[in-house]
């Protein structure tokens, strides 16, 4: 099987200039996040400018283009759902792969109910179409390397049968995350909860494929 893309097919863009302002740059981002998320298909710069309180001229000199805006709000979403997946990892049991597994996927999954505008552009056309660049290739590949190494460590503690082919257990479960998290982002999730909480079910449907794919550590052979 061929070496898995890092969550799908990434080209380098170019990139919006970093700003002489961090603060009026975040400002902007966050203005054009919220056009965004009232369903504008491509935010606005002067709008997000005036909203921002920031002059016209400095945020056309950031952002010269809707698509340079566009890549700063998707780019600052993914930072965001990386650090809380990053901290959620970090805190999980030290030198317990399968619990690392768990922490990721369970992170993006809190993470989407806890940041519903935020992860509903991730899922966007307009992320699908400007998800290219060179920080978001970056960031998949940095998670996805960090999910393969732990799923080697668990096969090589027989935690994972010794036959699985990793990549195309780590596409299964980046399906399940993305499939779970589309189902809150459009609000399916309470018919196919049953009437459960739908965080609560969502959440037990990651704890039970991963206790299907992996073995428990009292179970090592």
């Amino acid at each position: 099987m061929r070496p898995l893309p890092p969550f799908g097919t990434l080209r380098r863009m170019a990139r919006a200039p970093r700003p002489p302002s961090s603060t009026q740059y975040e400002a902007i981002v966050v203005a054009a996040a919220a056009q965004m998320a009232g369903k504008a298909p491509l935010p606005d710069v002067e709008a997000a400018a005036a909203a921002a309180g920031v002059p016209g001229h400095v945020a056309k000199a950031l952002f010269p283009s809707a698509e340079h805006l566009t890549i700063a709000v998707m780019e600052h979403a993914l930072v965001l759902l990386v650090d809380a997946v990053t901290v959620a990892t970090a805190r999980a049991a030290a030198g317990d792969p399968v619990a690392q597994i768990r922490a990721m996927m369970h992170a993006v999954l809190d993470w989407a109910f806890d940041n519903v505008d935020a992860s509903r552009l991730l899922l966007s056309l307009p992320a699908l179409r400007f998800a290219e660049s060179a920080m978001v290739e970056r960031y998949n590949t940095a998670v996805y390397e960090l999910a393969r190494q732990f799923a080697l460590k668990a096969q090589d503690e027989g935690r994972l049968d010794a036959g699985t082919d990793i990549e195309e257990l780590l596409l299964t479960l980046r399906a399940l995350v993305l499939g779970l998290t589309t189902l809150e982002a459009i609000e399916q999730t309470s018919v196919w909860a049953g009437g459960d909480d739908p965080r609560k079910a969502l959440s037990a449907a990651v704890d039970g494929y991963v206790d299907l794919r992996f073995r428990p550590a009292a179970a090592r052979g």
